[in-house]
């Protein structure tokens, strides 16, 4: 998907938020209303919508954000048992801080060769 994709995307959405926090009618939906089919993996405004207002909240230290590709915090890199867990075998530190990690974290045993 392209970025002006993403760009409509949200602000269709934002539109649509501040409209309903408004104290304008809102229109809703009816429950067997068209549901719009994605043909690709990323997902369309109905869907982001469904699952800010419907999602759940839950504190992970590690989501998966792509298959096999994980985003996570110190807490998940410094896990040991939780890396090999999930099978996860190189850690990227994309953070502004003095924290580098071990060279356990950087190249952990388990680690495939290569």
């Amino acid at each position: 998907m392209c970025p002006g994709n993403w760009l409509w995307a949200s602000m269709t959405f934002m539109a649509r938020f501040s409209r309903s926090s408004s104290r304008s009618p809102v229109r809703t939906r009816g429950p067997l209303e068209e549901m719009p089919t994605v043909q690709h993996p990323f997902l369309n405004v109905f869907e982001l919508e469904r699952l800010l207002y419907t999602g759940k909240t839950a504190c992970n230290h590690a989501d998966e954000v792509w298959p096999g590709l994980y985003l996570g915090d110190q807490d998940i890199a410094n896990n040991h048992r939780e890396l090999r867990r999930l099978g996860i075998t190189h850690v990227l530190n994309a953070s502004h801080s003095r924290w580098r990690g071990t060279p356990e974290i950087t190249h952990p045993p388990w680690q495939a060769e290569e």
